[in-house]
C-alpha cells in the first residue's frame, strides 16, 4: 500500500489483492466462487456461540483452528480431540476476532512463492 501511494514500481500484488488473500474467509469465498475446490470450513466471530458437537459432526476430527487474518502459522492448531478444542479456539481468538475452523485433508503440503 505504501509503495502504491508513493507511486513507485513494485513487483507483487496490489493492496486489495493482498488484503483479500490475508483474510482466509474472504479468500475461500472467492476461490469457491471461481469454481476451485476449497476445504470445508466454518467461520466464527468472537461474539458467536460455537457448538462443539455440531462443529465436530460437520468437520470431523482432526480439524484445524486458525485466526482468519494472520499470515504464516501463528495461532494455527490441529485439534485431535474434543478436549483440545476450546484451548485452541481461545488461542486463535488471541490473534483475531474472526477464526476459521477447517477440515483436515490428509496429503502433502507444498508451498510456492510467486
Amino acid at each position: 500500500g505504501l509503495v502504491q501511494l508513493a507511486n513507485l514500481p513494485c513487483v507483487g500484488p496490489d493492496t486489495l489483492s493482498s488484503a483479500m488473500c490475508m483474510d482466509k474467509g474472504v479468500m475461500k469465498t472467492l476461490l469457491k466462487a471461481a469454481g476451485l475446490p476449497v476445504a470445508t470450513y466454518l467461520s466464527f466471530h468472537c461474539t458467536d456461540l460455537i457448538d462443539v458437537e455440531e462443529v465436530i459432526r460437520h468437520l470431523r476430527l482432526p480439524l484445524f483452528v486458525k485466526p482468519a487474518n494472520l499470515g504464516s502459522s501463528v495461532g494455527i492448531n490441529k485439534v485431535h480431540t474434543q478436549e483440545e478444542f476450546w484451548p485452541c479456539i481461545q488461542e486463535a481468538f488471541l490473534y483475531d476476532e474472526q477464526i476459521i475452523l477447517e477440515e483436515y485433508i490428509e496429503g502433502r503440503e507444498i508451498e510456492c512463492s510467486v
